[in-house]
């Protein structure tokens, strides 16, 4: 797999942000900032009135799902046995919506202050804007309904895993979440409390955690967490198992845990390919039978963090969505390891796909919501992030499908035009296919 230098191809504002940001800690940087601030605070002070009406201007609607169903979502807290403590859960799921029904879910889990305000001191703005963005951020709404009841149909459900990345929450990815839910998938994100939130909590055991930064020698640090983040994937396992064979429950027999892909974003992408061996629900506690996941797929994964075993021991179909931002060697190089060990298995195959002009945040809600501001702090790549979101959904569920075909579950059909093209990918080997960069390994 060939890659540049991490900032290759960016553009001029983008790189002299970058050297800013190293640089903020330097002397000189100071007094050339003070000297900034003087000159220009007329103009600031301009900025700063016109504040509310800019943000408020500036947020946009999250994309409606693309499928078939409409999508129900619950929040829920469970014990996932891996601490004494309580994890926040979002379920996503193709539902059926009454007409008394109002599609509006709030964005930020509750309580949603404490989570806006953990994501504007995470984002690094001053105090005097924290106020105004905080109010904005609650009012945001995902275009799904609270509650609603489970579509029916003649199959049950597969299972995505999904993992947030750092700095995340369960619902920073709720375009991606309800668009797959929107196709028939029951969508499981885990709000990790391992440290890499930038805010969690549990109201019925009054459990907070903030983001925990990692120390200079990090490479433990962040094993430990992959680990942690497995164990609460398989938690998540059980009381979704617990979920279907409950009489009482939406679910009762709907789902099938015998499906069950890992998807994750940055360091979720990480954890993602982490769970190449998951714990098999309906075993016995004392004999955990490992459960391959039918597929992997990394939004941009963070590999360097992933131990080398963890690495070589993938068996799954692999799909990695990558943005210009990871797209450089110490990321990239995990990529060919992974890919290597699963093409001496037969019938498998895994796809890298770069998306151009997208960066690492595109795949999350946040350029959507707010793209203007993002892409003024090179955030956001040119490509329209709504567009990015779609893509990105788009080639993870017709990888999913084209996974489940071929371990023999017939019952799912396969997509048309985006089907198509998956296999164009995958025969092509290399290639650019609709503005996507493409390498495909496939098993001989």
């Amino acid at each position: 797999l060939a890659t540049a230098s991490p900032m290759s191809g960016w553009n001029l504002w983008e790189k002299v942000l970058w050297a800013l940001g190293k640089s903020k800690h330097n002397l000189c940087f100071k007094i050339i900032f003070f000297v900034l601030i003087v000159l220009f605070s007329p103009l600031l002070l301009v900025f700063v009135l016109l504040l509310p009406c800019i943000l408020r201007w500036s947020v946009d609607r999250l994309p409606q799902p693309s499928g078939d169903h409409q999508v129900g979502t619950v929040e829920c807290e469970w014990n996932l046995d891996v601490a004494d403590v309580k994890n926040k859960v979002r379920l996503f799921y193709p539902a059926v919506a009454h007409e008394s029904e109002q599609q509006g879910v709030s964005w930020l889990p509750y309580p949603h202050d404490l989570y806006a305000s953990a994501y504007v001191s995470a984002g690094g703005l001053p105090t005097f804007v924290s106020r105004y963005f905080t109010s904005i951020l609650c009012s945001i709404k995902m275009p799904i309904f609270e509650n609603a009841s489970l579509a029916s149909t003649s199959v049950r459900f597969p299972v995505i895993l999904f993992s947030h990345g750092l700095y995340g929450c369960s619902t920073t990815y709720s375009a991606v979440c309800s668009d797959l839910a929107s196709h028939g998938f029951i969508v499981v994100a885990v709000e990790h409390k391992d440290g890499s939130a930038a805010f969690t909590h549990t109201s019925q055991d009054n459990h907070t955690m903030t983001y925990q930064p990692p120390p200079a020698e990090w490479v433990q640090f962040r094993h430990t967490q992959l680990a942690h983040r497995v164990d609460e994937f398989n938690g998540a396992l059980r009381r979704l198992s617990e979920l279907n064979y409950d009489p009482s429950s939406i679910f009762y027999d709907k789902i099938d845990l015998k499906l069950v892909a890992a998807v994750g974003h940055s360091f979720g992408g990480a954890t993602a390919v982490s769970c190449a061996r998951l714990v098999d629900p309906l075993s016995p506690v004392a004999e955990s039978t490992p459960l391959l996941p039918f597929a992997i797929v990394g939004f941009d994964p963070w590999l360097e963090p992933v131990p080398l075993q963890s690495l070589q021991r993938v068996r799954s179909p692999v799909l990695f969505v990558n943005t210009k931002s990871l797209t450089y060697p110490k990321n990239t190089n995990p990529v060919n390891v992974i890919f290597n060990a699963i093409v001496s298995i037969p019938n498998m195959f895994g796809l890298f796909v770069e998306i151009t002009e997208t960066r690492h945040q595109d795949q999350s809600d946040l350029p959507a919501l707010m793209y203007g501001m993002m892409r003024v702090l090179a955030l956001s790549g040119k490509r329209n992030p709504k567009e990015s979101l779609q893509i990105s959904s788009d080639l993870c569920r017709v990888f999913l499908l084209k996974s489940m075909v071929e371990n023999s579950h017939q019952q799912y059909e396969r997509e048309g035009l985006w089907d198509a093209a998956m296999d164009k990918m995958i025969e092509t080997g290399n290639a650019s296919v609709d503005s996507l960069l493409v390498h495909a390994w496939v098993s001989k």
